[in-house]
């Protein structure tokens, strides 16, 4: 029971959380150049990109919670002072289920900052909040607004890759229409920008250790014990074929006393997720 109520508050949180982790690319902090689309003639846009491979390179093993990213802002323009009026970046985590460019991008999280004068040649850290599911790849977005440099701009700072990785950029006003990586450019640098969070065990997870479902195998009898706060939405029992046997789930216990001995597949739908458990009948 002690395991039970223990797993059960990470339940009432959704996740259980572990060590943090910081995923980046560049070796360290210190630019050696820094980049971004500006003229002195255009207003120009810009959006720039760093994918991080969570299994590969950083042994990921769940699902990735992201709580903050940094982005290393350095002097740029024409005096060195955004705005007025002061631009506001946006902060975008996307999970990507191929290679970016391509693959399948979902937007998990955003958050925007407003860059001051204050922020110039200093890493900038920007709280966020973003769900990476397990096998998919962080795509770290930085969308930086229409800005004209005779007002004062920014650019991010740059330095040398350390594991092979590029980073990305584009902007309409400067003839890049789709992201192109920075090598390409006649950079072989990574933007200095990294990511920062934790694994975490999914609610389906936290829910399949603390449900208890005994015997198993079963004869007679097959109990099924949830924390009193988990609403069953559904229970059912197949064979291995994928038929319902329309046993049911009564007052926490499925009779099996007349089904046939095999293996089946208990299926449980709650209000906190779902758990699926191969049952032996003997």
């Amino acid at each position: 029971m002690k395991k039970i109520t223990l797993l059960f508050v990470a339940l009432l949180v959704g996740f259980a959380s572990f060590a943090q982790i910081t995923v980046m690319h560049q070796l360290d902090n210190v630019a050696t150049n820094d980049i971004l689309c500006t003229s002195v003639d255009t207003v120009a846009d810009n959006e720039v990109y760093s994918e991080y491979d969570l299994v590969n390179d950083y042994g990921v093993t769940m699902d990735f919670e992201v709580t903050e990213v940094m982005i290393q802002i350095n002097t740029g323009g024409t005096n060195g002072i955004p705005g007025p009026p002061e631009p506001t970046i946006t902060v975008q985590i996307w999970s990507n289920d191929g290679v970016f460019p391509a693959g399948n991008l979902t937007l998990q999280g955003s958050a925007s900052h407003t860059v001051t004068a204050a922020d110039l040649d200093t890493d900038v850290v920007i709280p966020v909040s973003a769900i990476i599911p397990f096998g998919e790849n962080l795509v770290y977005q930085i969308v930086v607004p229409d800005h004209n440099p005779n007002l004062g701009a920014f650019r991010f700072g740059i330095n040398d890759p350390m594991n092979g990785k590029d980073s990305w950029i584009q902007s309409i006003a400067c003839g890049l229409n789709t992201p192109g990586t920075l090598t390409a450019l006649g950079f072989p640098s990574v933007y200095i920008m990294s990511a920062t969070g934790e694994e975490v065990l999914g609610v389906d997870d936290v829910l399949a250790d603390a449900a208890s479902i005994y015997p198993n195998p079963a004869n007679d009898v097959l109990n099924v014990d949830l924390p009193s706060n988990v609403e069953v939405i559904s229970a059912n029992l197949y064979d291995i074929l994928g038929k319902d046997t329309n046993l049911r789930l009564i007052d926490g216990t499925i009779n099996t006393s007349n089904l046939a001995r095999g293996v089946y597949i208990l299926n449980i739908n709650t209000d906190l997720g779902s758990l699926t458990q191969k049952i032996v009948k003997q």
